[in-house]
């Protein structure tokens, strides 16, 4: 199994469990910024320590690498973060957390070597919960728990939105496994995203095209939506079509405007609106008068008498 690919499905958490969501994207948050911390007064400690002429050698090392971070965490979080153990938060987030930070630094000295390719990458910045709430889990600590659940330490079971049988028939027969876990909060939604290493044998044959297979040229347009040339010469023409319908009916000037304004005063009211009529050019209304102060777009309003009765 030497090809990679991500998996990704939307959850469907309980309230308790979104808010343990948070809590676990806030911890990792916290140790993100708690590493760049650690690596920030390393460096300012060793610039002190070369103003007082102390050897290269004996100088303060920087924790740059995830095990030496990982060892900072240990050695403080009691004493700084004590809710961690208190909330009994899952202790793979800080372990990620830490391997997250690391890679950051690495790619940062990579681009300004030359040794990474693409944009040049800053030294890395603090995390603020502006940047979004995620979190991960390393190796398969997070894994399907049948087709329309996933286990989460320190979690529970959270339930999916969609069923994974692309993914679970996969893991059943071992022609896949998870080897790593994203979990993201996008526009108040919860998903996650599984990173899979698989068997990908019966996709590529399906997908495979004979080399004596037909082939053809497709010129996509604007007027003509494709245009498209078989091996044998022919061309075949797909049309673009016509809106807003079949009849290539077009709906007068202004009309959309003056449904929208209609619009937006039912919603206010409480009220439906049916979408107006289009006869022969002219908006009217249901009963085939011309829509005036009287009556809405395609909803005639009776005017209440002296009496105030209909």
């Amino acid at each position: 199994m030497s090809d990679r690919q991500g998996f990704r499905i939307e959850l469907d958490p309980t309230p308790a469990q979104r808010a343990r969501l948070g809590r676990h994207a806030g911890l990792s948050r916290v140790v993100e910024n708690f590493c760049l911390e650690k690596v920030r007064a390393a460096l300012d400690q060793r610039e002190a320590e070369k103003t007082y002429g102390v050897d290269e050698k004996d100088l303060t090392p920087v924790p740059w690498s995830a095990p030496a971070l990982e060892r900072a965490w240990r050695a403080e979080h009691w004493r700084r973060f004590p809710w961690f153990t208190a909330d009994g938060l899952s202790s793979r987030i800080p372990k990620e957390a830490c391997r997250v930070r690391a890679a950051a630094f690495k790619n940062f000295f990579d681009s300004r070597a030359g040794r990474r390719k693409g944009r040049k990458v800053g030294f890395p910045a603090w995390r603020k919960r502006k940047h979004g709430s995620r979190f991960r889990y390393d190796a398969d600590r997070a894994r399907p728990a049948g087709q329309r659940a996933v286990k989460l330490p320190g979690i529970g079971t959270v339930r999916t939105r969609e069923a994974m049988t692309w993914l679970t028939d996969r893991l059943d027969d071992e022609r896949a496994r998870v080897i790593g876990a994203t979990i993201r909060e996008i526009a108040g939604r919860w998903w996650i995203s599984f990173q899979v290493e698989i068997d990908r044998t019966d996709v590529n044959a399906r997908r495979t095209v004979a080399a004596d297979a037909p082939a053809c040229g497709i010129d996509v347009g604007v007027k003509t939506f494709a245009t498209i040339v078989d091996d044998d010469g022919t061309e075949p023409i797909v049309s673009s079509g016509t809106w807003p319908g079949a009849a290539g009916d077009r709906i007068p000037a202004g009309a959309c405007w003056k449904y929208g304004q209609e619009r937006s005063q039912s919603d206010v009211r409480g009220e439906g609106l049916r979408p107006p009529a289009v006869e022969a050019g002219n908006v009217t209304g249901s009963g085939g008068r011309r829509a005036g102060r009287g009556s809405r777009i395609g909803v005639p309003v009776e005017t209440p008498g002296a009496d105030g009765r209909h």
